[in-house]
């Protein structure tokens, strides 16, 4: 058995496999859904997509009015719009990041990556190794020693090297 929890990103949440939520405003929201073993209580599964919609129903990718949208959750198979992020792209989220946010990894094919995280001088605070499957990757990071402030990731996709800028 497993049991799920969805994150909303407006505060909300639920822990219905096939929730309703309604939002107060047409923006961009950071979805999350984590799945737990329910013997352990084990992070089996993390997803999250950032997503937004305007008064049609159309997906959007920036906020634009403020008159709300509904979002249900449907059985698997009944999407009808998929994001997808370029190949070859990171974020994190949420952010600005507690000790633990996770990092979304788009890859192009299944390899390792070393992911480094650096403070503002420059200087590399953190270091991880993660197998990376072609297509969505999500793994949680562990900044529990980490001072607030901003800080940048970086992954290396062959020899480009991919950075973003995250607050703790």
């Amino acid at each position: 058995n497993h049991f799920v929890i969805w994150n909303f990103g407006d505060g909300d949440t639920s822990t219905q496999i096939f929730p309703t939520h309604t939002y107060n405003q047409n923006a961009l929201y950071d979805v999350c859904i984590q799945a737990f073993d329910s013997i352990g209580g084990t992070l089996i599964c993390n997803f999250c997509r950032q997503i937004g919609f305007d008064s049609n129903g159309n997906p959007v990718t920036r906020s634009e009015g403020n008159s709300g949208f509904n979002l249900k959750v449907g059985l698997p198979g009944t999407a009808t719009h998929q994001s997808v992020l370029p190949s070859n792209s990171i974020s994190v989220y949420p952010n600005p990041a507690g000790d633990f946010p996770f990092l979304y990894l788009f890859s192009d094919e299944e390899k390792y990556y070393d992911i480094r995280i650096f403070n503002t001088i420059g200087e590399e605070v953190k270091f991880f190794r993660r197998s990376a499957i072609e297509g969505s990757n999500t793994y949680p990071l562990d900044l529990s020693g980490l001072s607030s402030g901003n800080y940048f990731i970086t992954v290396k996709f062959g020899e480009r090297l991919i950075t973003t800028v995250f607050a703790k």
